[in-house]
């Protein structure tokens, strides 16, 4: 049932937009993106993302025991984590590419869109790390954290179009959900700026993984 309820809330959101849109109660210019398309892209790369940051923040909490007996490694719970994360993440590429037959997306641009996605998840989950060990010891962190990530939804152009603002444009949610609604469009980023994300996304990655590690032994000692 787990997994059922991963899907459930991206689906839902994605039906319950749908229907605003077709009532005119929300009216965007979505650049010639059909309308479903265009929320069931957001809401699974949005769900992707958001999954990849938070799940490190309980990583440790949810496998205290494990952890408290020293059974497991930190680099194991990392492994873990990101094979949770890119599994579930799959599955949501598939519904995308199920919903780019249906409105009738090259193949190519949809295979376009998995390297911006996974970079997406590698940046995040990198993020997660870094600040996992500084929720793990303070709680109220962890809240904070997410329920920031709830407005964030709405203003990172997942179910309704942004213009490009300076906000638009230092929002990584924004960038890595919009990024695969241009190459669809057929708007591709160019090689520097594939390679410059890539660099960054790798260097967050690394940071936070590495922070992770080193302060998993204070970590233990706290459980």
């Amino acid at each position: 049932m787990s997994i059922f309820w991963d899907f459930f809330d991206p689906a839902l959101y994605s039906f319950i937009f749908i229907i605003l849109k077709k009532s005119t109660s929300v009216i965007k210019d979505t650049n010639e993106l059909p309308y479903a398309l265009f929320v069931v892209l957001g809401l699974m790369l949005w769900q992707g993302y958001i999954d990849a940051l938070l799940n490190p923040l309980t990583a440790i909490r949810s496998n205290a025991n494990i952890i408290k007996s020293r059974a497991i490694s930190p680099l194991t719970l990392i492994f873990l984590n990101l094979l949770n994360v890119f599994f579930l993440h799959t599955i949501r590429i598939l519904i995308i590419f199920t919903t780019c037959i249906f409105f009738e997306i090259n193949a190519e641009f949809f295979l376009s869109i998995i390297p911006i996605s996974i970079m997406g998840i590698i940046l995040f989950s990198g993020f997660g790390f870094l600040i996992s060990p500084f929720t793990f010891l303070f709680s109220d962190m962890e809240n904070l954290v997410v329920k920031m990530t709830r407005p964030l939804m709405f203003v990172s152009g997942v179910v309704i179009p942004l213009q490009d603002s300076l906000f638009a444009k230092v929002n990584p949610f924004y960038f890595f959900i919009q990024q695969p609604r241009n190459i669809l469009l057929k708007n591709f980023p160019s090689l520097s700026n594939f390679i410059l994300v890539l660099l960054g996304s790798s260097l967050i990655f690394l940071a936070g993984t590495t922070t992770f590690r080193r302060s998993f032994k204070i970590l233990c000692d706290r459980i």
